[in-house]
């Protein structure tokens, strides 16, 4: 497995972001320490074995503010070198790819319609609110 990304901090205000990459709770890569600048966050060859994790941390670096940041690694399983292929296999595993942009993040809401806006605005209301 390998691990793609650029870790970047643009404000110029504030001290900046304090990034690394931890596997199975132990340093991987880094730290990086970034005030508007960029670091490579490449590993080319990461060991895993069944439940452990590879966890993408940052930071304040000190002092809370201006502390955004960009960054979308990207995990790469390749596929074995010496693999069998059978006869009606006639191409290796493809390698698999996860992009954190693309594939970790959160679905995007369901938009509400006109008639549950309507629906919700009725029930708020101060006639729903009080018998008489």
């Amino acid at each position: 497995m390998s691990l793609t990304g650029t870790l970047k901090h643009e404000l110029p205000q504030g001290n900046g972001i304090r990034g690394r990459v931890l596997v199975n709770n132990q340093l991987a890569i880094g730290p990086w320490t970034l005030h508007q600048s960029t670091a490579k966050t490449d590993i080319k060859t990461i060991k895993l074995k069944k439940n452990q994790t590879i966890d993408f941390v940052v930071d304040i670096a000190g002092h809370l503010g201006f502390d955004s940041f960009v960054w979308s690694p990207e995990i790469k399983i390749q596929a074995p070198e010496f693999t069998a292929v059978s006869r009606n296999d006639r191409q290796p595993p493809l390698p698999q790819l996860w992009n954190y942009s693309q594939d970790f993040r959160k679905p995007a809401p369901v938009p509400v319609t006109p008639w549950q806006s309507l629906a919700q605005i009725l029930l708020l209301s101060n006639e729903f609110q009080f018998i008489d």
